[in-house]
């Protein structure tokens, strides 16, 4: 026998509840796992859980208008959202209702709220949704500017697995963090907005507004005392958006396909861009089948020169584990023009493992050879974002001035927006002026 529980308590029944909803009471949906989407925010609606008997089970949502925002528990999904002994899962007390329904796109004109109306939707960590407002952020607040891309989907920068899934969040223009409030870091990372943070402005876009409560005491020197805490050893531990990207999101598949759609609809990318991205994973994934690795290596080669006019970006290194690699001293500044090496040149400079000197060079680096580009910074401190410690970096680390990931080879967040810097040693680097 089925059954309908609402919020308050209320037996429904689901023969109305179907007809006042059309399409609400499907036993076909409670089937499977849900899709990012059909965990987004579930704030101001009521919710209706439905039993079929058996272990599955649903919140769904009606906003009472007769749209259907249908949430599909599993055992993967936070309990604080599906716990089976509550008749209503906790709602954070700000949460806007954006990337699921009336979706934020790229291209959209928003505002940044004041400070105030940001620090009372953060928890006494600094934190909304475990994600960090930072102090280097302050700064944006009552700008108004352009959202560069959704960040629904994002990579694992720390331990390099999963994709990673951020509900209600973009990217800002080309708005990186400048670690004033962070040891002077020097990774120049891309800042996340949440939603709740932002104002829509063209086009309108109907978001919930975050309650504005006053909250004594906060004002930019409480939050800069949330970014760090010091050991009983002394030593200084920062705590930023990137050390605490992981709890802020979910793991994902490689080929969950409702991300790609989002990624359509938000107009993170075009079609025939993904389309080729997609094409150029999948044939690289049949090469590791181990039947017909050669046809499928030279499909891929065929496609990646069809597509970019470049060879295959994924060099493997020349020098044998456990000897040096070379070290090549530019002694370059920012302002200074540089050519990157040709693929071949480069390898000549990587051990088996890619790595010169302890730094990799990856897939994603490979567009940039053979341009030439200007000199941003030389790096010389970042937060590690495994734990938190100030890392000085040793040898010659070169940012490139538009030299930014693009994720088109990234075997497991493809098309991430989240354009994280990649850093160059200087035997990858020429000056112009030495070319002959």
């Amino acid at each position: 026998m089925r059954w309908l529980l609402a919020a308050d308590g209320t037996i429904l029944d689901p023969g109305a509840v179907s007809r006042a909803v059309p399409g609400l009471y499907r036993t076909p949906r409670l089937r499977r796992s849900p899709s990012w989407a059909e965990r987004g925010d579930r704030a101001d609606r009521a919710y209706i859980r439905t039993f079929s008997g058996g272990k599955n089970a649903a919140w769904r949502a009606w906003d009472g208008n007769g749209s259907d925002g249908i949430g599909a528990g599993s055992k993967d999904a936070p309990a604080r959202e599906f716990s089976s002994r509550n008749r209503r899962p906790a709602i954070p007390a700000h949460t806007v209702t954006g990337m699921a329904g009336d979706r934020c796109k790229a291209g959209d004109l928003v505002e940044v709220r004041s400070r105030d109306e940001i620090l009372s939707t953060l928890d006494d960590q600094g934190c909304l949704d475990a994600l960090p407002f930072m102090p280097e952020m302050l700064q944006y607040c009552g700008q108004r500017l352009r959202v560069y891309k959704a960040a629904h989907k994002t990579c694992d920068s720390t331990f390099y697995r999963d994709g990673r899934y951020m509900k209600n969040a973009v990217f800002l223009e080309d708005l990186r963090c400048d670690g004033t409030g962070h040891a002077s870091c020097e990774a120049e990372c891309s800042l996340f907005f949440k939603l709740a943070w932002l104002k829509p402005v063209e086009p309108m876009r109907n978001w919930a507004t975050p309650a504005v409560a006053a909250v004594g005491g906060r004002d930019e020197q409480w939050l800069r005392t949330t970014t760090e805490t010091t050991r009983p050893d002394g030593q200084t531990l920062y705590r930023c958006q990137a050390t605490q990207h992981l709890a802020a999101t979910r793991p994902i598949k490689r080929y969950d396909w409702a991300l790609f759609w989002e990624d359509l609809r938000c107009s993170n990318w075009s079609l025939a861009h993904m389309g080729r991205t997609l094409l150029l994973l999948a044939v690289f994934d049949l090469r590791r089948l181990g039947v017909g690795w050669r046809a499928w290596d030279w499909l891929y080669r065929v496609l990646h020169r069809a597509f970019y006019g470049t060879m295959d970006p994924h060099i493997q290194g020349v020098i044998p584990g456990g000897s040096p690699t070379p070290l090549v001293t530019l002694d370059l500044v920012p302002g200074e023009m540089v050519r990157v090496r040709a693929l071949d040149e480069i390898r000549a400079t990587l051990n088996q493992r890619n790595r010169n000197r302890g730094l990799a060079f990856n897939p994603e680096m490979a567009p940039f050879s053979g341009g030439t580009y200007r000199v941003k910074r030389r790096v010389t401190r970042i937060v590690d974002e495994r734990n938190g410690k100030l890392l000085e970096i040793k040898g010659s680390c070169i940012m490139l001035e538009g030299g930014h990931c693009t994720a088109r080879y990234h075997p497991e967040a493809p098309l991430c927006p989240r354009r994280i810097p990649q850093y160059f040693r200087e035997a990858w680097l020429e000056r112009v002026s030495d070319r002959r």
